[in-house]
C-alpha cells in the first residue's frame, strides 16, 4: 500500500511539472505541493499517539494545503472551461475556472487519506445513506430559496456539461478531500470523546468552508456555513466520503439548474 502511494505521489508531482511549463499552476504552488506530499505522507506514516507536535504539524499540513488551493499571484489566470455574460435574465457574468493547483493538492490528499479514513470508519448501510444525502440536497436548496432569497430560476444552460466536470471533478473531489479527510476525520481523532470531536470538528470545517467561499461575514457567509455544515453532518453521519461527495455536488448540481446563478458573495 505504501509503495502504491508514493508511486501515486511521484505521478502527481511529474504531472505538477508539466503543468508548470504550460503555465497551468503557478510556480510557487507547484513548489509547495511536494511540501505538501510529504507532511500528508508523515500523518500517515507517524505513531498512532497524539500530542502537541502532531497537531502543530497537522496544522502546518493544512495551512499549506489551504494556500496551494487559493493562492494565485497577480497576472496569473487559471484556464477558463466556460464563461458567460448571464444564465438568465438579471443574472449575474459567470466564468469556469480550471484550478488545477486544487485538484492536485486534493489527488495527494485521497492518496495518501482515503485508505486510512476507509480502514477506520464504519459506514451505515448504502442505501440509507443515498436516502440522508437526498433528503440534505433538498433541505439545502430549500434554505437557500426561502430564507436567503435564492430565487427560483430553472434553466438548461448550454455550459451543463463542463459545469458538471469541471465542478465535480476538480472543485468537490477537492474541496471535500481537503475538508472532510485531511481536516474533519483527523480533528476528530483528536478528541478522546468522540462526540466532542465530532461537533468541534464540524463546527470548524463549517467555518473554515465559509471562509474560503465568502471572506465577509454577511448573509452570504451565513449561507456557505449553512451548507458547510449540511455536508460535514452528512460525513459524519453516514461515515462514507463518498456521500460527501454527492451531497456537495448533488447541492452545486440543483443550484445551478433550478435557481438564481450565481449568487453574490
Amino acid at each position: 500500500m505504501m509503495k502504491s502511494r508514493l508511486y501515486a505521489t511521484v505521478g502527481v508531482l511529474t504531472l505538477t511539472t508539466i503543468f508548470v511549463f504550460g503555465a497551468l499552476i503557478p510556480l510557487v504552488n507547484a513548489l509547495c505541493l511536494p511540501l505538501f506530499g510529504l507532511g500528508l505522507g508523515w500523518l500517515v506514516v507517524k505513531t498512532p499517539e497524539t500530542g502537541w507536535l502532531e497537531i502543530v504539524l497537522w496544522c502546518a499540513v493544512v495551512v499549506l494545503g489551504f494556500f496551494i488551493a487559493i493562492y494565485r499571484p497577480e497576472g496569473f489566470h487559471y484556464p477558463i472551461a466556460w464563461e458567460t455574460s448571464a444564465m438568465h435574465e438579471g443574472g449575474l457574468p459567470f466564468t469556469l475556472h480550471m484550478n488545477f493547483s486544487k485538484l492536485l493538492g486534493g489527488i495527494l490528499v485521497i492518496i495518501w487519506l482515503l485508505t486510512v479514513y476507509s480502514n477506520n470508519s464504519i459506514a451505515r448501510p448504502l442505501h440509507e445513506s443515498i436516502l440522508i444525502t437526498a433528503a440534505s440536497v433538498f433541505v439545502m436548496l430549500l434554505i437557500a430559496n426561502v430564507f436567503f432569497d435564492v430565487g427560483w430560476q430553472p434553466k438548461i444552460s448550454e455550459g451543463l456539461g463542463l459545469f458538471v466536470l469541471v465542478n465535480l471533478g476538480i472543485t468537490v473531489l477537492s474541496e471535500e478531500a481537503f475538508f472532510r479527510l485531511l481536516i474533519q476525520d483527523r480533528m476528530t481523532s483528536f478528541f478522546s470523546n468522540p462526540t466532542i470531536g465530532m461537533w468541534v470538528a464540524g463546527i470548524f470545517t463549517s467555518v473554515l468552508f465559509a471562509f474560503a467561499h465568502s471572506t465577509t461575514i454577511n448573509k452570504t457567509w451565513l449561507l456557505f456555513f449553512i451548507a458547510g455544515a449540511i455536508y460535514s453532518a452528512v460525513f459524519a453521519y453516514t461515515q462514507r466520503f463518498s456521500m460527501a461527495l454527492a451531497v456537495h455536488f448533488g447541492v452545486n448540481l440543483m443550484h445551478f439548474i433550478f435557481l438564481r446563478y450565481p449568487i453574490s458573495t
